[in-house]
């Protein structure tokens, strides 16, 4: 590993990571024995990770153009995050070494062991000046290599492609596009709208279809609709109207059922509650088969969910944002959900 970094010194600056027995340390990243947890979270000034194990990091909170700044790749091996400076940087758990990977966030981890994160010119999306590239590295150490650049935001993979929002000056003004290498990207069909955002509420395990958000006319008004699409082709496979919930937000794909929370639809509430909707997408069929609301007493100001994660065996992770933050384990098949960990 030593001869790897040397090898790209020019570029990543490596940061030793130690296991110091009294678990505590200065100025340095820091391993300790910690509670034991399912997914990788943070914990105030540490990180979580499955093991009984913690890493104290300081590690970004300022929301602006980026979405995410805390992401473990998907064999566990490696950890990225984006520093309060914006510094993204990568630790590999097992080797116990950490290297700086220059400006980013947004990190996102492929099956395949790619990484790639967004390098944003400002950190606000209304900026009329915001402007963004996306970088992608076959593995966290090699060379970057730029797959889109302009106004983007939004990063997931679907199988060994990326898919992104885009803000155009023209119309449609807003585009989910779908990349599968370096500049060349297009358009997912009905995802390219001129009044709204489209909104990626997941991706399926295999990379195949997307469920996908947007706001359409309709019978001369602006409607919400949640479209299952095939990624390969861009045909919609089944669409519906929300019913019973305003909107969908990021959500987590478990064999043929999605989970979301809540999110916020046009003419709707800018706060919604804290609520977790189901769907089937059984036969290419998109169906919704459970609304269920978390705290109904909620005006959803400061009360709302997100980092939904798959955690195997028919539930998933949820934290819950209230005064406090909470993290939850919910069953897929019922929405019931109970408390794990206080995450302050």
């Amino acid at each position: 590993m030593l001869g790897l970094a040397s090898a790209f010194s020019a570029w990543a600056a490596a940061v030793a990571l130690i296991f110091p027995g009294s678990g505590t340390s200065v100025g340095r990243v820091t391993i300790v024995p910690g509670p034991a947890v399912s997914v990788v979270v943070q914990r105030g000034a540490d990180v979580l990770l499955p093991g009984s194990r913690k890493i104290r990091l300081a590690v970004s909170r300022d929301y602006g153009a980026c979405e995410s700044f805390l992401s473990a790749s998907r064999d566990g091996r490696w950890l990225a995050w984006t520093t309060p400076a914006g510094d993204l940087r990568v630790a590999d758990l097992r080797t116990r070494s950490a290297y700086s990977l220059g400006a980013g966030c947004d990190p996102t981890w492929g099956p395949d062991g790619r990484l790639a994160y967004l390098r944003a010119t400002t950190v606000s999306l209304t900026q009329a000046t915001y402007h963004s590239a996306i970088l992608v590295r076959r593995t966290p150490l090699a060379r970057p290599a730029v797959w889109a650049s302009g106004q983007l935001w939004g990063l997931a993979w679907a199988g060994d492609r990326l898919v992104y929002n885009k803000t155009r000056q023209s119309y449609p003004h807003q585009e989910l596009l779908l990349a599968s290498g370096l500049m060349s990207a297009h358009t997912v069909p009905r995802a390219a709208v001129g009044l709204s955002w489209p909104t990626l509420v997941g991706v399926s395990p295999d990379g195949g279809r997307l469920l996908i958000q947007t706001d359409k006319g309709l019978d001369g008004s602006l409607g919400t609709f949640d479209d299952l699409v095939d990624t390969a082709t861009g045909r919609v496979l089944s669409e519906l109207v929300p019913r019973g919930f305003e909107a969908l937000g990021t959500g987590v794909w478990v064999g043929d059922q999605i989970v979301a929370g809540q999110g916020v639809s046009n003419g709707g509430s800018s706060h919604p509650q804290p609520t977790l909707i189901r769907l089937s997408t059984s036969g290419d069929r998109l169906r919704v088969e459970q609304v269920r609301n978390l705290d109904p007493t909620s005006d959803g100001l400061f009360d709302w969910l997100d980092g939904l994660t798959d955690t195997g065996h028919g539930t998933i992770a949820v934290t819950h944002h209230r005064k406090t933050s909470t993290l939850l384990s919910c069953r897929v098949s019922t929405l019931t959900c109970r408390t794990v960990l206080d995450l302050g």
